[in-house]
């Protein structure tokens, strides 16, 4: 915890005490986003001003005057729900709940006592009660603060303001406070004449209900605030208002002041529904949102920074969509728009077409963060399209969708997770650590669409239950015509349980750089792979350390994809299926369905893979050969294992084991999980 008093006459000094850090903190509650903690609980420090006069100040008449600060004492709740509002010092401190206190070590002095942090609290949302107290025991201030502790965001340092200082030059420090019901405010008067605080609606938002605050130099006032609302008031003679904002935070149908809106780290304004405060705001500002459910669609026009205080309980619903959109990004001019922290949920079986989130071609030089989000029940009667999160942007510099959690993509013809359409060759898009749950349904299911992307790597996603007769884990279908860069599928994607159809289909053309790398696909009853096109002869595919349990089909390469002037290189890869090898089916572990290149000519070479046995794939044609396989360089000997086969289905019906794949020498041991 930091302690700021704000004191002086002529200069304002700055006393602070701290748990865990040191400086003064402003007025602002944005909390900055730390890489996953992979612990099970964080810590929680505070940054509190509480401004005060100088110790042993003289007033005009000579009289010593000391600090009206003497103790500070913090109530933490563990448990929201065992916070009484009406009696929110009385508890038993515990696992649940903490209690701490500084102090100043005498009347009138600087020194305070320390502290130490709260430490191990357990992640969830929390309550932290302040009360200020003067020498006599007075209570000078009582301020409620709700807050959330993530693995992301620990160690969390929040600001909380306890009051206001009228400074000597007349000006309010600081000028705009947010409090929650039925909290007390404090002001104190550094100067040399006396302060009056003129509230035009008649002081009715506070008891006692005083139009006119009178404070005399180097003294003070304080009021409870009993309504929720914003409250403009003015100094005499001042040239612009202050405001206190009044919030009820446990109210999740009350958003009176829950929406923030900061420029320059420096509170603007306070609103009750984010479309206002996004109407407001400039490029640039950052718009913070208290949980409870707003029944809004939003329409994002410029670059903002918008974060909701919980993803589970910040909701937005609404009862009508923009441009076919719960949220719609589109930003006139450059800038990071950075969207994250909420539930976004779709209006049920919609009769059109309907996307959660989605954002669209806007002006040059975008960046786009979109994270951290649940987003579902993005459904359709009869709608072309349905789709959680939608970027379509071909003027973007860099994109990132991370982190967020799909589902309830359902009932058009086309039912997304996440799509990126109409990339660039300047643009460079991240996904990564996102959940795609699909659902049965009679149109076709994706997990993640990548359609005309560029430079676009996915990590670490998982994407499961994609039942339909058309569905796919991860599909990827680039235009002849399309810019290219690099594709990477890498790094621990998980496509689980995807049961009917294609863990993950590719299309390439004019994609250089194909990785897929990394990769677990598993229960793909159809193809675990499957290549419809690596695109143009001058592409390089690299097919390495996957593990693939599919059926029939580990890796199917279809008769519409093209030869490469390179044979693609597939390798530690763990492979094993239980297909039987029919014209209907192409089942086995690696099928090459193209009568090119000629026999004699390496078409793919598949050798340092694990097929399910220490003995090497087997061969459904023809073995005639004796022994085992040593070599199959010179095509002259055919593969007799046990493990998983590798077969092609020709032009002419045949079935055999083609001649133009290299696979030798196999892994003998099984290769670990990516």
């Amino acid at each position: 915890m930091k302690i700021s008093l704000y004191s002086g006459i002529i200069l304002i000094l700055f006393a602070c005490f701290t748990v865990l850090l040191s400086g003064c903190g402003g007025g602002s509650d944005v909390t900055g986003i730390n890489p996953l903690n992979a612990s099970s609980s964080g810590i929680v420090e505070f940054t509190i001003n509480a401004p005060d006069i100088p110790g042993n100040t003289k007033n005009i008449t000579g009289q010593v005057i000391n600090p009206f600060v003497q103790t500070i004492d913090i109530y933490l709740y563990n448990d929201p729900g065992s916070f009484d509002p009406i009696n929110p010092t009385s508890y038993t401190e515990g696992s649940t709940n903490q209690w701490r206190q500084v102090q100043r070590s005498s009347p009138g002095s600087n020194t305070w006592s320390s502290i130490g942090p709260f430490e191990n609290l357990p992640f969830g949302k929390k309550v932290a009660f302040f009360v200020a107290k003067n020498s006599a025991g007075v209570e000078m201030a009582r301020r409620t603060h709700y807050f959330e502790l993530t693995p992301e965001n620990t160690p969390l340092n929040d600001t909380v303001n306890l009051g206001a200082e009228i400074g000597p030059d007349g000006n309010v420090n600081p000028g705009n406070i947010i409090v929650n019901l039925n909290d007390i405010l404090y002001w104190v008067n550094n100067g040399t004449q006396d302060a009056v605080l003129n509230f035009p609606g008649g002081g009715s938002c506070m008891s006692p209900a005083d139009p006119d605050v009178i404070i005399p130099p180097l003294g003070m006032a304080f009021r409870k605030f009993i309504q929720t609302g914003s409250y403009a008031y003015n100094r005499a003679g001042a040239s612009e208002n202050c405001n206190v904002y009044v919030n009820d935070h446990s109210s999740a149908t009350d958003n009176t002041n829950k929406v923030q809106l900061y420029h320059n780290d420096t509170l603007v304004n306070t609103y009750s529904t984010i479309g206002d405060a996004i109407t407001a705001a400039a490029a640039g500002d950052t718009i913070l949102v208290g949980a409870g459910i707003y029944t809004e669609s939003l329409n994002i026009n410029k670059p903002l920074t918008i974060k909701g205080e919980n993803k589970n309980t910040t909701i937005i619903q609404p009862a009508a969509l923009i441009s076919y959109s719960v949220v719609y990004i589109y930003p006139s001019v450059s800038g990071m728009t950075d969207f994250s922290n909420f539930t976004v949920k779709g209006i049920p079986y919609y009769p059109v077409k309907q996307y959660g989130i989605r954002a669209e071609n806007t002006a040059a030089g975008q960046y786009l963060n979109i994270h951290d989000n649940i987003v579902n029940d993005i459904s359709t009667n009869s709608g072309s399209y349905s789709a959680a999160i939608v970027v379509a942007n071909s003027k973007l510099i860099s994109g990132n969708v991370s982190n967020n959690v799909v589902s309830g993509y359902l009932g058009s013809a086309n039912n997304w997770g996440i799509v990126l359409w109409w990339g660039n060759a300047s643009t460079a898009v991240t996904i990564t650590g996102n959940s795609c749950t699909g659902s049965s349904t009679t149109g076709q299911s994706i997990g993640i669409y990548i359609d005309d992307g560029n430079q676009v790597t996915l990590q670490g996603n998982q994407i499961a239950y994609h039942t339909g007769t058309n569905d796919k884990g991860i599909y990827v279908d680039y235009s002849e015509g399309g810019p290219g860069a690099f594709l990477k599928i890498n790094s621990h994607n998980n496509l689980q349980n995807n049961t009917v159809n294609i863990g993950l289909a590719l299309g390439g053309y004019n994609v250089p750089v194909l990785d897929i790398k990394n990769n677990v696909i598993s229960y793909a009853i159809k193809a675990g792979i499957d290549i419809e096109n690596a695109g143009i002869s001058s592409n390089v595919l690299t097919i390495q350390n996957n593990l693939i349990s599919a059926n029939p089909a580990g890796i199917i390469f279809e008769p519409t994809y093209s030869s490469l002037n390179n044979p693609p290189v597939i390798s530690g890869n763990n492979i094993t299926t239980s297909g039987t090898i029919t014209p209907d089916y192409r089942g086995g572990g690696l099928v090459y369905l193209k009568d090119d290149p000629p026999e004699g000519t390496i078409a793919l070479d598949a050798s340092g893979n694990w097929w399910g046995s220490s003995k090497g794939p087997s061969s459904n044609g023809t073995y005639t050969g004796s022994g085992p396989m040593q070599d199959q360089g010179d095509n002259s000997k055919l593969a007799n294992g046990t493990g998983s086969s590798l077969s092609s289905y020709n032009g002419a019906g045949a079935i055999t084991l083609d001649r133009r794949i290299i696979f030798y020498p196999f892994l003998s041991v099984e290769p670990a999980v990516p």
